[in-house]
């Protein structure tokens, strides 16, 4: 029998379990997810709730998505758990600037952002919902739209 059916006495920890899992599986992103050392940052002041969930904080023009694609080189994967807590994945040390964060979480944010009370300050945000939160900016969607109907 395979380790798993075996009658015998061995000793499999949740790590050879969670690394065989890992292991079976060819698609390398998922390679850059393991890498990644998780910390949970906590926060005095209050973080909206996006309605991305996730953000990723990536190297080159576009440096906050609400996704991940291919080539990008992810720099950190940030997910808002808590009105004052972030649950933050990088490879290398990463401390959130809470304002950037704030800001980005709007603009990934697609329709709305959850915050715990109102204030000028996500009043002036609530602008920016989206601005940041479609796989193309509009600039690529015009210059496709345009395209198509130059051919």
């Amino acid at each position: 029998m395979d380790r798993w059916g075996s009658s015998e006495s061995e000793n499999i920890t949740v790590t050879d379990v969670a690394f065989d899992a890992v292991s079976a599986l060819t698609d390398i992103s998922v390679w850059l997810f393991v890498c990644l050392v998780v910390n949970v940052s906590l926060y005095e002041s209050s973080l909206l709730l996006g309605d991305s969930m996730v953000v990723f904080h990536v190297r080159g023009e576009r440096n906050f998505k609400p996704f991940l694609e291919k080539d990008d080189d992810l720099v950190a994967a940030i997910l808002p758990i808590a009105g004052d807590a972030l649950l933050v994945g990088a490879a290398e040390p990463y401390v959130p600037d809470v304002d950037l964060i704030t800001c980005e979480l709007v603009r990934c944010s697609l329709e709305l952002f959850v915050a715990s009370g109102e204030s000028e300050c996500n009043a002036k945000l609530s602008s920016r919902i989206g601005e940041n939160a479609h796989i193309l900016p509009d600039e690529d969607v015009r210059e496709i739209v345009k395209a198509l109907f130059k051919g």
